[in-house]
């Protein structure tokens, strides 16, 4: 990692430190684009095989602050692209998947029920593509967890 990302991704640690210490108390400080940012670079750049903390850390970004993510339209688009990429959604769905992309696989079905969890402040076309995707997964190859957890995103 670069050193500003580190900076940034310290910053967003302790965000997320403060917002599950306390559910009814705000952190003192919120989440700005650049750290998000930051989380959809490294996405890009790492190998799959090393993503999971950085996948999972978006999960939480997107559960604990979902104002960031909703707000800006560009940032969340980026992210959302940077999450397919990671987890390899469009290479190919031949069975077994490798243990690394069925773990990338569910965390992005998980960040996405988070998302999807705070529907009304999200727009439909956005909505359109990110379902128009999950589509491409073929459903008889993902395992019982991830399919509760598209469950879950369709429920929502």
């Amino acid at each position: 990692m670069y050193p500003e990302e580190i900076t940034l991704l310290d910053a967003t640690f302790i965000y997320l430190s403060e917002a599950t210490a306390s559910p009814s108390r705000k952190p003192s400080t919120s989440l700005s684009s650049a750290q998000v940012d930051a989380i959809a670079s490294i996405l890009e750049r790492w190998p799959s095989s090393q993503l999971f903390p950085v996948v999972d850390l978006s999960r939480l970004v997107v559960g604990f602050c979902p104002d960031v993510f909703s707000s800006q339209p560009e940032l969340r688009d980026k992210l959302t692209e940077s999450l397919f990429k990671a987890v390899e959604w469009s290479a190919s769905w031949t069975p077994p998947l490798a243990k690394v992309r069925e773990t990338n696989t569910l965390l992005l079905l998980r960040t996405l029920a988070n998302v999807f969890g705070d529907v009304g402040k999200t727009d439909v076309d956005w909505l359109r593509r990110i379902l128009e995707t999950l589509a491409q997964a073929p459903y008889k190859v993902l395992n019982k967890t991830q399919r509760v957890a598209l469950a879950t995103v369709l429920f929502k």
